[in-house]
């Protein structure tokens, strides 16, 4: 809820300000919560502009290139990554429907994938498995056992018993 801008009252949820004359919200939250919006904004308003693009592709050299020299940011950033990933994949994952979704991207995805497209997902996962620790591949193994044998045993307990 955001209401218009008055000198005792808060722009993101209408509250009293009791901070200063010059205050614009009414507490830390809410102040991050309007500079979000007008961050978010900004970036809207010019992320199409030739200029922003320019600006993100003179960026991207930039951390590629210090990747590419500084092993220590390297292996931070590749850290960072993967944090990210597994951040990522934990909310989808939490969500049944946005799982279902996104499986449902995925298989459609594969099944028009080129061969070459679907040469380079192996080699991918080839070499993502070969990075593992023996530690890794033995718990991945025991985890897919597990699920097999939960899977076999609802299958089981579905069938009628035989006399």
């Amino acid at each position: 809820m955001t209401a218009e801008y008055h000198p005792n009252i808060c722009t993101e949820c209408g509250k009293p300000i009791i901070l200063g004359a010059r205050a614009k919200t009414c507490s830390e939250k809410c102040r991050r919560a309007r500079l979000r919006k007008q961050k978010r904004l900004l970036y809207e308003k010019n992320r199409g502009t030739d200029h922003f693009k320019a600006q993100q592709a003179k960026a991207v050299a930039r951390r590629k290139e210090r990747r590419a020299t500084d092993p220590e940011f390297d292996a931070q950033a590749a850290e960072a990554g993967k944090k990210a990933v597994i951040k990522a994949v934990a909310k989808r994952n939490a969500d049944p429907d946005r799982r279902a979704d996104q499986l449902k991207k995925m298989r459609d995805w594969k099944a028009s994938a080129s061969e070459e497209q679907k040469e380079k997902m192996r080699e991918a996962n080839r070499r993502w498995y070969a990075e593992l620790s023996p530690e890794a591949k033995a718990a991945l193994i025991a985890e897919k056992s597990e699920k097999r044998r939960q899977r076999n045993a609802a299958k089981k307990a579905q069938e009628p018993q035989r006399a």
